[in-house]
């Protein structure tokens, strides 16, 4: 009976107990709770775009559909690197109930710190969110070692370039665009250690490292030290450190650990014997031919940074109760990071977010239909 129409009846009832979610299903905005003991607690607004790498949230946005007036929603669970098995175990859960109260209309997202989608990270103040050490089992009192040796974990890069942003003119309703300096997050691989119009920068451990761009105009130089100046406030014990060119940095530790390219891959799940084997269908290129996503099948795409699942429309029911768990052991058998953010979508149902827009397009033949 799992996904009959008495099973969505059941777990619609069974998510209305949960007052948390009471009035959801017209919210519209950014709407988030804080895992507290296997309980849904209301976080400050106060704080939105604050996280405790000891404990993990649930984040609700809703924003109406221009076309259709509908509001389309996006549920994620975000887990801190230092959260417990019950909290993100707890979020998880809690996150597919809350898409049952929304009547299975939402795409549902895991979000690992340090690995956040960018669509995410625009939901909060400087597209980015800041993390704290501690957690609810601390009492927010987690007393810092002086003498601790700091380390941003994760290896990050961004490219710090003119890029074209959006703002209201003075005294009218009307929006502009003109192009400005700012720092934007790009995959960290050895092909993107060069911004030819700007300035790299590379988080690793306990280093910032600046790699000049050979074509990086003057009038980058003071919005840049501008940017780095606050990121030396944020992080006062990283060292920093500047090369002049990516050919300086060719000997650097950094570059020997860092990923190569990065190859797209789209993957058909297979379920025929009772367990899911993974066939590449198509890799190496930026955008898939929409028509490769047969509804009757579960596909996985890979992309810098995200695992996509889509449940094709005619999936069988334990596929689609099944489909985020492939995703998690694609990623174990594969070798894969398995702290990679998922994102998980339904064909013909809910919103489709942008970045799976861009990874995959619609098939020039128009003999199928795969709106999400």
């Amino acid at each position: 009976m799992i996904r009959s129409k008495e099973d969505r009846q059941s777990r619609k009832l069974a998510a209305k107990a949960e007052r948390a979610w009471q009035g959801c299903e017209d919210f519209i905005g950014t709407r988030i709770w804080r895992i507290e003991k296997f309980e849904v607690k209301d976080w400050p607004k106060e704080s939105y775009g604050k996280f405790y790498n000891g404990d993990s949230y649930i984040i609700l946005h809703g924003e109406k559909d221009p076309d259709s007036n509908m509001i389309q929603f996006d549920v994620h669970f975000w887990i801190g690197k230092h959260s417990t098995q019950d909290e993100y175990g707890t979020a998880a859960f809690k996150t597919v109930e809350l898409d049952s109260y929304l009547d299975d209309v939402a795409v549902q997202h895991r979000e690992v710190e340090g690995y956040e989608d960018e669509e995410f990270l625009k939901y909060f103040h400087n597209n980015e969110v800041v993390i704290e050490d501690g957690g609810i089992d601390s009492g927010f009192n987690d007393v810092k070692d002086p003498d601790e040796k700091f380390s941003f974990g994760k290896m990050g890069l961004k490219h710090f370039k003119k890029i074209k942003v959006q703002y209201q003119e003075k005294g009218t309703s009307q929006k502009k665009e003109r192009e400005a300096y700012d720092a934007v997050d790009v995959p960290c691989s050895k092909e993107n250690f060069r911004c030819d119009g700007g300035h790299a920068v590379i988080f690793f451990e306990d280093r910032m490292v600046q790699i000049k761009g050979p074509n990086a105009k003057l009038d980058s130089i003071i919005p840049f030290n501008n940017w780095i100046a606050e990121q030396k406030e944020r992080y006062p014990k990283a060292k920093f450190e500047v090369y002049d060119s990516l050919e300086q940095f060719l000997e650097d530790e950094i570059y020997e650990k860092a990923p190569g390219g990065f190859v797209n891959k789209m993957i058909r799940v297979i379920t025929d014997k009772g367990y899911p084997q993974f066939h590449e269908v198509a890799s190496g290129v930026q955008s898939f031919d929409q028509s490769l996503l047969d509804k009757t099948d579960v596909f996985l795409l890979e992309t810098p940074g995200r695992l996509f699942v889509w449940i094709g429309e005619q999936t069988s029911s334990m596929e689609k109760q099944n489909a985020l768990c492939y995703a998690q052991t694609y990623l174990k058998e594969k070798g894969q990071d398995p702290h990679v953010g998922v994102s998980c979508m339904r064909e013909n149902s809910g919103k489709c977010p942008k970045s799976f827009k861009r990874a995959v397009t619609q098939s020039k033949g128009g003999s199928q239909d795969h709106r999400m």
